[in-house]
């Protein structure tokens, strides 16, 4: 039986990535993009950063009348084993002192799914920041705090919304960059509301700072890793997906 599978992602740098430039329609702010796997539709919404956009693109979302919702996209490390390019499925969302617990039946068949595709995916936690974390310090403050592995700006937000509307939810985030690398204000200030980028304020940052140089071709081979392993996992979750029934 043909299904609606709804995807998730964060960053329009993300999303082209994964889906390509081509196709995408404005919906109510946000950009959508619809693409089928043999008979099943999976539709992709770009929500942008932070826990507002997170609620508000899973809405867009669950208009669509998903049975399941998927969230796929980059986060940075909090612990020294995971590195550019790593693979994490959470089984537990964190955000302040609130957990989600989300290691369901769904999650484990797709687990082995994946795993049984050959790709190396950890299990762990991830923690939903409210902002991005600049350096080394906070990220390890954060682990200590949290016990978490990884962090994003949107996991969680999305996982409660799925809980509530009783929809499964599966998260497959890819290490951007490490525990030990500094993420400068001044770069991912440059992020816009809708998950753009804001090119010319980033110019202007250069401009003034030429030390970010270092910095940014740092994240673009970090960022070039983690979509090579979203790649892999886009393929082997449409091919899973595919072949289930609803």
């Amino acid at each position: 039986m043909a299904k609606v599978v709804g995807v998730a992602v964060a960053l329009k740098q993300e999303a082209f990535a994964l889906f390509g430039k081509k196709g995408w329609t404005d919906s109510a702010g946000f950009l959508t993009r619809a693409e089928r796997a043999g008979k099943d539709l999976f539709w992709v919404v770009i929500t942008g950063p932070g826990p507002e956009r997170a609620r508000l693109g899973l809405d867009r979302l669950l208009d669509c009348g998903p049975q399941v919702i998927l969230n796929l996209g980059v986060s940075g490390s909090l612990v020294e084993d995971l590195n550019c390019g790593d693979l994490i499925c959470p089984g537990l969302l964190r955000h302040k002192e609130q957990g989600l617990d989300i290691d369901s039946t769904f999650k484990k068949e797709t687990d082995r799914a994946l795993s049984s595709s050959g790709l190396n995916i950890k299990g762990g936690v991830l923690y939903t920041s409210s902002r991005v974390l600049e350096g080394p310090e906070e990220k390890r403050r954060l682990h200590e705090r949290s016990l978490a592995h990884a962090v994003d700006m949107e996991g969680f937000f999305l996982a409660r919304g799925c809980l509530e509307a009783r929809v499964p939810f599966y998260c497959v985030k890819a290490i951007s960059d490490t525990v030990t690398q500094k993420v400068p204000r001044a770069v991912t200030g440059c992020v816009t509301r809708n998950g753009g980028l804001n090119v010319p304020r980033l110019v202007v940052s250069i401009l003034f700072d030429p030390g970010l140089l270092p910095h940014l071709l740092r994240m673009r081979e970090g960022f070039q890793r983690a979509i090579y392993g979203l790649e892999l996992v886009k393929a082997a979750l449409w091919a899973h997906l595919a072949s289930k029934g609803a």
